[in-house]
């Protein structure tokens, strides 16, 4: 009878778990692969296989479930969250529960972490039997060069170009900088910055003064500027040496959105990404803050009961809010038991408060403006 381990790697696994991923994924050793995709997480230095669930049979890995903590920082409100990635399970090994096993595991391990909240991507239909749905609503703005060329017909060169940087060039200490000045960003370490940015990093620079202006990640990903002054520039002279580009940009980008809107060709709305949440109240303290702060929200009162949220050891809590909306001010507190409250299943909850369609807030038109909240993990910091 086979030996069953379900359980923590180990970094002595490394190079047998990082040929296991890509087997599973299908990559040939030519292509990209995990190690080249993601440094910041199969590095030997961030030890990989601590970060995954594995199931070997005799010593050898038939199943791996990535769990990678991360840490956001919304609006001055911290948030722990665990990404997943990297879900493999061996072709001949499969329909023995592994995965279900395994995410079990991972599920419990974070919720006893302390962690707010899981991202991952994926089949949403799959992850939903794990507590997961589609949540956030982020812009696509399609710019063509054909667009710019109507919309800037007879306008000067764009001032700004774009250099790629590498390890050790003094100018990640200005993107560091800058990123840690967003409303929303990932509390990533200054020596990690290169990893974290997957190698692809390029800083915008003013063609008269070789002055910082922004980064960006390949085909405009993560698009951070000094001034939103510079967006036309940075959009044209991006187009004009790679074709159209698609620009995402989550709702509290504020002043980039309505600029993207005015130079594309056509534009639509999607999830960001797919959450399993564990403390609703800090979420939504969090995220209706930014969005008061960036979109404004209609002053109300909303009470809440969530039931069936995953709690410690696999077993089930309620958490029970009031929300409090008061000249843009958001405030989270106990209910008051003498008003109403909505009771909301956690598989409804999900969809309420963070996806864009939810057939249970149509009715209500304050929940309608206040919801879905705009959740979002950067490219680079997706696992």
């Amino acid at each position: 009878m086979s030996e069953l381990y379900f359980g923590r790697g180990n970094a002595s696994m490394r190079d047998d778990y990082l040929d296991f991923i890509n087997l599973v994924f299908g990559f040939n050793g030519r292509d990209p692969d995990f190690l080249k995709m993601y440094p910041n997480l199969y590095k030997a230095e961030y030890d990989p296989c601590y970060n995954n669930f594995v199931a070997t049979e005799d010593g050898k890995l038939r199943a791996a479930i990535g769990v990678y903590p991360r840490t956001f920082s919304v609006m001055g409100e911290v948030l722990l969250s665990h990404g997943i990635g990297n879900v493999a399970v061996h072709p001949y090994h499969r329909s023995k529960g592994y995965m279900k096993k395994l995410m079990n595991m991972a599920l419990d391990d974070m919720v006893a972490a302390g962690a707010d909240f899981s991202d991952l991507g994926g089949l949403r239909q799959r992850y939903q039997y794990f507590g997961y749905d589609n949540a956030g609503c982020n812009r696509s703005f399609h710019i063509s060069e054909t667009a710019l060329r109507h919309c800037f017909a007879g306008a000067e060169e764009p001032k700004v170009y774009f250099k790629q940087i590498f390890e050790g060039d003094p100018m990640l200490d200005d993107v560091f900088a800058l990123y840690e000045q967003k409303i929303v960003h990932t509390c990533r370490k200054r020596e990690h910055l290169y990893d974290t940015m997957r190698h692809e990093v390029y800083v915008i620079l003013d063609k008269e003064t070789d002055s910082f202006r922004g980064f960006c990640g390949g085909g405009l990903s993560g698009l951070t500027l000094v001034s939103a002054d510079d967006f036309y520039d940075t959009v044209r002279a991006h187009v004009a040496s790679h074709g159209g580009v698609n620009v995402v940009l989550p709702p509290y980008e504020t002043e980039l959105i309505p600029l993207a809107h005015r130079i594309c060709g056509s534009c639509s709305i999607s999830s960001a990404v797919k959450i399993a949440v564990f403390h609703f109240r800090r979420m939504l303290t969090a995220y209706m803050k930014l969005k008061a702060a960036t979109e404004g929200l209609v002053d109300g009162v909303r009470q809440y009961t969530v039931d069936g949220i995953r709690g410690v050891g696999g077993t089930t809590v309620s958490e029970s809010f009031r929300i409090t909306v008061e000249n843009g001010q958001v405030t989270l507190s106990d209910i008051d038991n003498s008003a109403p409250v909505t009771v909301l299943p956690y598989k409804e909850a999900i969809p309420f408060f963070f996806d864009l369609a939810a057939p249970l807030r149509c009715c209500d038109p304050v929940a309608s403006q206040w919801f879905p909240l705009p959740v979002n993990i950067d490219g680079c910091d997706h696992v």
